[in-house]
């Protein structure tokens, strides 16, 4: 009921990637945990010209985490990430973790850019951590969902749940307080249930 309905052909939808570069070792080349493009190639590949045609790239576009900081810091520098926020049907925001205060960012954008997020589809994807979020940035996501992982596979998850091909099932493994999900309330024993004793 959230979500009635996928991005549509004509939607256009913005990308905005929590994307950090690690070294696995001192000598080795730096690497994202996720390319800043990394949704809308997956969207590409599977929903693109060559798979069913329901996006078409030009309706489509990525930023980073950084960009939209530059935005709110600069935003007369930064006037074309606001163009393509504006114009967008969806908004899709995905953070890997915590560790530089990129929830705190994303509340901030909401919270003083408003007018950019008025009437549109805000997703949120986590590849760590879900309890970051405070409950008013939390009642301003349409949906918010959690992965776990940042491997190329959960980013490909990521878009099938964005295009409702799977419907996402489970329950946190963690509590969220923002939302009143305590986890040792949720796997209390029902004070109400008989267990019959049988003697064999």
């Amino acid at each position: 009921s959230i979500l009635p309905l996928p991005p549509q052909p004509s939607d256009r939808l913005v990308f905005v990637t929590d994307s950090l570069n690690v070294r696995q070792c001192s000598e080795c080349l730096p690497q994202p945990t996720l390319a800043v493009d990394a949704f809308e190639s997956a969207v590409l590949q599977l929903y693109g010209p060559a798979s069913g045609n329901q996006v078409e790239d030009f309706r489509l576009a990525s930023y980073s985490l950084t960009n939209l900081q530059e935005l709110l810091d600069a935003p007369e520098d930064n006037q074309f990430v606001a163009d393509d926020l504006d114009f967008a049907d969806w908004i899709i925001l995905s953070v890997t973790d915590n560790s530089r205060g990129q929830t705190a960012l994303i509340s901030r954008f909401l919270r003083e850019r408003p007018e950019l997020a008025l009437n549109k589809n805000i997703i949120v994807f986590s590849f760590g951590a879900p309890y970051y979020f405070d409950t008013t940035t939390l009642s301003k996501f349409t949906a918010y969902y959690v992965l776990y992982s940042k491997q190329p596979q959960f980013v490909d998850a990521a878009v099938r749940l964005l295009f409702q091909e799977v419907r996402p099932t489970g329950a946190s493994p963690v509590s969220i307080p923002a939302v009143g999900y305590d986890l040792i309330s949720v796997m209390s024993p029902d004070p109400d249930q008989i267990i019959p004793l049988i003697l064999d």
